[in-house]
């Protein structure tokens, strides 16, 4: 198993990480077999409008009968995608990210075998949610 060190790729505590992330995340994802990111104990920063964007259908609600398969995408802020990823556990080492803007936090398509851990999403404005988990299951 690889071990993928943030701190190799410039992402360290108190910094804005913003870009490098989606360039740590891209490494991730093009190494083969079994891997694990990690970060040093920390808070990082995130600022949106620095963010990667991705078209992604992001419905706001929260019943699955809502959901057409024909929405249209939109372009998105997306801080934690995960796209094409494959056997990766993703442990934020305790570290606090704090988001200043408006993101999907995280996104997580046609991956398989993926674990995030250790880790705590906040945001630098206060903003009001609730999640609730939809899993599709599809036949081959």
């Amino acid at each position: 198993m690889k071990i993928f060190n943030a701190a190799d790729f410039g992402i360290v505590p108190n910094e804005d990480i913003s870009e490098k992330l989606a360039e740590f995340i891209s490494a991730l994802k093009a190494e083969d077999g079994e891997k694990t990111a990690v970060f040093d104990s920390g808070t990082y920063y995130i600022d949106s409008k620095r963010c990667k964007e991705y078209m992604l259908v992001i419905t706001n609600t929260a019943e699955e009968k809502e959901f057409s398969p024909d929405e249209t995408p939109h372009l998105n802020a997306v801080p934690f995608y995960f796209g094409g990823v494959s056997d990766l556990v993703f442990d934020g080492g305790d570290s606090i990210f704090v988001i200043d803007g408006k993101v999907t936090n995280i996104a997580v398509e046609d991956c398989r075998n993926i674990t995030l851990r250790n880790l705590e999403i906040r945001h630098a404005t206060r903003i009001c949610m609730s999640f609730r988990s939809l899993e599709k299951v599809r036949s081959a």
